[in-house]
């Protein structure tokens, strides 16, 4: 069988202490919705998501798409985590 798939313009990356979000700017490999892009249920689709840049210090966060239900099944995703220092210099190697 196929279905559709498309990715919600409204997703957001949430800091994980709830006080910064960041929006999605574009995607790749994927459609924003309302565009939809068919696929056979066997079918492996690889895509990229950009989101504004994350403040220094953000090294955790989640990914929230949209609210699932019975027509709709997001991609959300708890627990991302990045190497971003709050200090840029301390991620440079000596």
């Amino acid at each position: 069988g196929t279905s559709a798939i498309s990715f919600n313009p409204k997703a957001v990356l949430v800091s994980r202490d709830g006080k910064h979000t960041y929006k999605l700017i574009k995607t790749i490999g994927i459609p924003m919705t309302p565009d939809t892009r068919d696929i056979r249920n066997d079918e492996t689709v690889p895509f990229v998501l950009y989101f504004e840049r994350l403040d220094q210090g953000i090294e955790s966060f989640d990914l929230f798409e949209c609210k699932s239900d019975n027509g709709n099944s997001c991609f959300n995703v708890e627990g991302m985590n990045i190497d971003n220092p709050a200090d840029a210099a301390s991620s440079k190697t000596n």
